[in-house]
């Protein structure tokens, strides 16, 4: 299993924006081969920050994901930055 977790940084007034791309693109890759589940959360501190995390059951299964060219893509503009980081469970007992 690979999870990604994903922070992005919203710009100011794009917020609606991000949350419909998110919940486009989860339709779509609930579709795909290899998907487990994404959770979206939203900060309680910053309404800007939101949260993604995603679970594949390979990380050639995202990377397919990934390079789908139907895959809904954010408008320009939406993020001041995004930073996301893959983890295995492979260490798991």
């Amino acid at each position: 299993m690979v999870t990604t977790i994903s922070v992005h940084i919203v710009q100011p007034g794009k917020f609606d924006t991000a949350i419909d791309t998110f919940k486009k693109n989860t339709v779509m890759a609930r579709k795909q081969n290899g998907f487990v589940s994404r959770h979206i959360l939203t900060s309680l501190k910053d309404p800007n920050r939101i949260t993604t995390v995603t679970k594949w059951k390979s990380k050639a299964d995202q990377d397919a994901w990934m390079s789908n060219k139907s895959r809904p893509g954010s408008p320009p503009g939406t993020y001041v930055s995004v930073v996301s980081e893959h983890y295995t469970d492979e260490a798991q007992p």
